[in-house]
């Protein structure tokens, strides 16, 4: 442990404030010990819960360890802050990315675009996004015919539902249609950005 950090450790001790927290945490950054930034980062998270210095390089910390969902709700509660923070569209982007949402991602990714799009080169996440969301586009097409074709024939089987389904609709019970990749993508993301406020609402 290097002199100054021993210092300002022991000036936490005596008079905990959040600046001294992150200038804790920026040191232990410095030698890529991200569950030191992350254990003195939250002491002084409790101190002051909306100190943006010390939310950002906790929620950095978080994806550098691939801790996802921690990260995420990091870079969350910077932006209900501050929309425009760059690192934090940035970091947001990339764990929404590495958790499979990606077109969800593209909102951060344009907001990069404009801030800084020097960000986009680095990570090269354009060409992933871009890709998935032809994905999801041309499902929707695929729907959209399936759609209009059913609804071109009189009492034909409906191509949404499995066979299982229509075995279940015959016995008189409950029938589960089939959710497509784009309305599960859709689901999921809901469910985990209700998962992020409510956590951050504590």
């Amino acid at each position: 442990m290097n002199h100054l950090l021993e210092s300002l450790i022991n000036k936490a001790k005596k008079d905990p404030n959040p600046r001294v927290f992150f200038r804790i945490c920026e040191e232990y950054r410095k030698s890529e010990n991200f569950l030191q930034v992350i254990e003195y980062g939250t002491k002084g998270l409790e101190i002051d819960k909306h100190h943006l210095p010390t939310l950002l390089v906790v929620g950095k910390s978080c994806l550098e360890l691939n801790k996802l969902e921690e990260a995420s709700s990091y870079f969350q509660r910077i932006l209900e802050m501050d929309t425009l923070n760059i690192r934090a569209n940035f970091g947001l982007a990339s764990c929404l990315i590495k958790l499979g949402f990606l077109g969800e991602a593209e909102p951060y990714i344009e907001n990069l675009r404009i801030l800084q799009p020097s960000l986009i080169e680095e990570l090269q996440l354009t060409d992933m996004v871009k890709e998935s969301m032809n994905e999801v586009e041309k499902v929707d097409v695929e729907e959209s015919q399936s759609d209009d074709t059913v609804n071109d024939l009189d009492d034909a089987e409906d191509p949404t539902v499995s066979n299982e389904s229509i075995h279940s609709e015959a016995s008189g019970q409950t029938v589960e249609q089939l959710v497509s990749p784009s309305e599960r993508k859709l689901i999921r993301l809901k469910m985990y950005l209700s998962k992020i406020r409510s956590h951050s609402s504590v």
